[in-house]
């Protein structure tokens, strides 16, 4: 166990990243991004898992550890990482808290704020979407 400065122990954190290609150089960014996030948060992190390519099976890994309780937060980058097939519900179902490092995404999501808020979470994320657009098409 990890002790800040108080001697309260650090919550513990896990990073999750997705490619939808074999890019290394967008997962080591992901990678970077979650790790500094977890840094200046104050949280413990304990893993990374990473879904890149054609190589898939860390988001099912993942959630088997939220249901293992080895963990109580997720950090990734982007609100779609979680959207792909509503899995966002399953680490609510478990307690999980998401943590975004995109600005547009910066949406720190806990159990007790679950329902009713995965609209919420979809909203956000389109309104982001609409806003990046715009930025490009000026």
């Amino acid at each position: 166990m990890i002790l800040n400065g108080d001697g309260a122990a650090l919550p513990k954190a896990v990073g999750y990243v997705r490619t939808g290609c074999l890019d290394q150089e967008a997962a080591a960014l992901q990678k970077n991004l979650i790790l500094k996030y977890a840094q200046e948060k104050g949280f413990q992190l304990v893993g990374i898992y990473e879904d890149t390519g054609l190589i898939r099976g860390a988001l099912e890994a993942l959630l088997e550890a939220a249901g293992n309780k080895e963990f109580s937060l997720v950090i990734t980058d982007k609100v779609k990482n979680f959207l792909y097939q509503d899995k966002y519900r399953e680490l609510f179902a478990q307690g999980v808290a998401l943590y975004f490092t995109q600005p547009g995404d910066s949406l720190a999501l806990e159990k007790k704020k679950a329902k009713g808020k995965a609209s919420e979470l979809k909203r956000s994320y389109l309104a982001a979407k609409q806003a990046e657009r715009k930025i490009y098409s000026l």
